[in-house]
């Protein structure tokens, strides 16, 4: 990389990292301080990599031309959600909003019973799994994860609800509750260890954390800079364990620390191959002249995937297909993805990256500022905090449509059906 491409990268990320530590101060899971940090390093990940492809220096410069349009837009988008933040003055109306003790287990039992069929279905093909060996990576354990699930994910649903009880349990301070619950999401950490599903284990970990944040210890930006650091680490760890799953759990574990005495750099965050893909696939549409926008399809499919299994049998655009008939793939290494600044351009160009971006801006914000507006209401943090890691990773590094998909149906699924549990199931059943 020449050094007027180094200075040019300089000037977004300087004013970049100032805006990070300085929101970062104040609440490190700050809109304007998680997001940019999860952006720039897959930004950057596909050009500061030893063995990232090498493009003219015109194309480079539209790609950092378009990370300074992403950043820019998306702080507009958040400073744009200050009119649109609520305060909650009538709290007796709003009071289902701080479900806790009695009335959240009792609630938290009717949705167990309601998913059933759907957790059963998914165990079904999760529990041969766990005790298979001698297959080969961990695509197989994946597949039984994913096959099983008609909507949603009820074992994502129960790890939540888990995670929520569990919390409650520390504020009504019962020691027994706290430990049963306690062990049963390190139960399901281990089973999602077991598949190779790194991403729903890293973003109940986040939730958990968030919640902890905001409730009981406020992590300093230090702190959480430190732990985004050992994070990028384990997740690196974490991908290698997954090529050994097939040989079972403990086989992993120690093959993967065999490879990590014999070359710790491998597992340091600037070789993390997540990163890689994405920012190069961008690339690629630049270098390919590529100029057949989709001008809003994806947005419609994302809109279409919200509906319980209609997005499974209506396609409106596959957006990874699209990505990959433009790409080298031998470039991009994993094949490529979508990426956050990618998909705005896939469908409205320069414009339509402004306008990406400007939209999670605006959207994280309105979710932040719900739950900071209004801190006594135990279902806005629930939101806010399983908002923290989607909006963070999966927004970043995949479609739009993946995006909503993960964070209504899966994610925010859980405080969404608790409300409407507690509001139209007959009080009777539900005691306050």
């Amino acid at each position: 990389m020449g050094n007027s491409l180094l200075v040019y990268y300089l000037i977004i990320l300087i004013p970049v990292f100032l805006l990070v530590i300085k929101n970062g101060k104040k609440d490190i899971f700050h809109p304007l301080c998680i997001f940019p940090i999860s952006l720039t390093l897959y930004w950057i990940g596909g050009t500061f990599r030893f063995d990232a492809p090498q493009y003219s220096q015109a194309i480079e410069l539209k790609y950092i031309i378009a990370g300074g349009i992403a950043f820019i837009f998306y702080v507009l988008g958040y400073l744009f959600s200050k009119p649109f933040s609520v305060k909650i003055s009538d709290q007796k109306r709003f009071r289902i909003l701080n479900l806790q003790g009695k009335v959240l287990k009792q609630t938290a039992g009717l949705f167990l019973l309601l998913i059933s069929p759907l957790l059963l279905n998914q165990l079904r093909f999760i529990i041969p799994a766990l005790f298979t060996r001698g297959v080969g990576g961990y695509g197989f354990f994946y597949d039984a994860f994913r096959q099983g699930i008609i909507f949603g994910n009820p074992l994502i649903w129960c790890a939540i609800l888990i995670v929520i009880l569990l919390f409650d349990s520390f504020k009504q301070r019962i020691q027994k509750s706290a430990m049963v619950y306690s062990w049963i999401l390190l139960l399901l950490i281990v089973i999602f260890l077991r598949l190779g599903v790194r991403m729903h284990m890293f973003y109940i970990i986040i939730f958990s954390i968030v919640m902890v944040h905001y409730k009981h210890y406020k992590i300093s930006f230090i702190k959480g800079f430190i732990g985004v650091f050992i994070g990028l680490i384990l997740a690196q760890y974490i991908s290698f364990m997954r090529a050994f799953i097939g040989q079972g759990l403990v086989f992993a574990f120690f093959r993967t620390n065999e490879i990590m005495v014999n070359n710790l750099f491998r597992f340091f965050p600037w070789n993390i191959n997540e990163f890689h893909p994405v920012g190069v696939a961008l690339k690629e549409f630049f270098d390919s002249g590529w100029s057949d926008f989709t001008y809003g399809t994806s947005y419609i499919q994302a809109l279409v995937i919200i509906p319980p299994l209609l997005g499974r049998y209506l396609q409106v655009v596959d957006t990874s297909s699209l990505i990959r008939s433009v790409i080298n793939v031998d470039s991009a290494a994993q094949g490529g993805g979508s990426f956050v600044i990618l998909e705005g351009y896939i469908n409205f160009g320069w414009i339509g990256i402004a306008l990406h971006l400007f939209l999670f801006g605006f959207l994280f914000g309105v979710i932040y500022r719900l739950y900071i507006n209004n801190k006594n209401y135990s279902v806005l943090l629930w939101i806010y905090a399983l908002s923290v890691p989607v909006f963070m990773l999966h927004g970043v590094r995949t479609s739009l449509a993946s995006f909503t998909n993960v964070l209504l149906n899966q994610y925010l699924m859980v405080p969404i059906a608790l409300l409407f549990i507690y509001n139209f199931v007959p009080k009777k059943k539900v005691k306050s």
